[in-house]
């Protein structure tokens, strides 16, 4: 009987565990485009007796634009989400049923890394533009805000333009990071690939088996012949 080696269960537990990742993250995506406005309008009502009105006027001016710049992404960001979920759950299956050394199993994963690669390279189109839109219009806003927190002349000289310096380097290298996240993730899905394709990898799956595919439960063992498998 075949026992999945120690890298193929690395691989598919990594991808599993990317999966679950991807459907919350997907889920919580999609869950904020959804009631995310409603929850804004709702903390700004809540501000608006903490904030005087000169700062809290500013600080709507630049949350309007903000909103602005993810609204109008909305027609490449929803179908991306939704797209990432489907995908996800996809590597969720494909790594479980991978680990149980099924050959249907091992080509769902393949296909989904492939998948996957091309989503998180299309992902970081938004990703980046959006990030860079968010990050200029916050440190504009950055000195006007100061200017209304404090009496005339509180403040020392050029605090200002250190503050928003510091607050676009801080928002750059965010998006930096989310970047290379990315890349990592796909340089693991372009490994995956690799190693799922080669000669020994695939000789531990074998060929499909009839009573594999008629079973009801896609996860069980129990149907498959104890023959069969040693003869994989």
């Amino acid at each position: 009987m075949n026992k999945p080696s120690g890298w193929l269960q690395a691989v598919c537990i990594v991808a599993i565990v990317l999966g679950v990742l991807g459907v919350l993250a997907s889920l919580f995506g999609l869950a904020a485009v959804a009631v995310g406005p409603r929850i804004q309008a709702s903390m700004r009502q809540s501000q608006a007796f903490a904030v005087p009105e000169e700062q809290m006027k500013i600080q709507l001016e630049m949350q309007e634009q903000i909103e602005e710049v993810g609204a109008r992404w909305y027609p490449v960001t929803v179908p991306l989400l939704l797209i990432e979920c489907i995908v996800s759950v996809c590597l969720i299956v494909g790594g479980v049923r991978s680990l149980r050394l099924r050959p249907t199993g091992r080509m769902l994963l393949v296909g989904v890394l492939w998948a996957a690669i091309v989503l998180e390279l299309v992902q970081l189109i938004p990703k980046v533009a959006i990030g860079y839109e968010t990050a200029t219009i916050a440190t504009n806003y950055m000195s006007r805000i100061m200017e209304t927190s404090a009496p005339q002349g509180r403040h020392p000289p050029g605090m200002g333009v250190s503050l928003m310096t510091f607050g676009k380097a801080a928002m750059i290298a965010g998006i930096v990071l989310s970047v290379v996240v990315k890349l990592v993730e796909t340089g693991f899905y372009v490994f995956g690939v690799i190693y799922l394709r080669r000669p020994k990898v695939r000789a531990l799956f074998g060929p499909p088996v009839a009573a594999e595919l008629a079973q009801g439960d896609p996860f069980s063992t129990e149907s498959e012949p104890h023959g069969q498998r040693e003869n994989w």
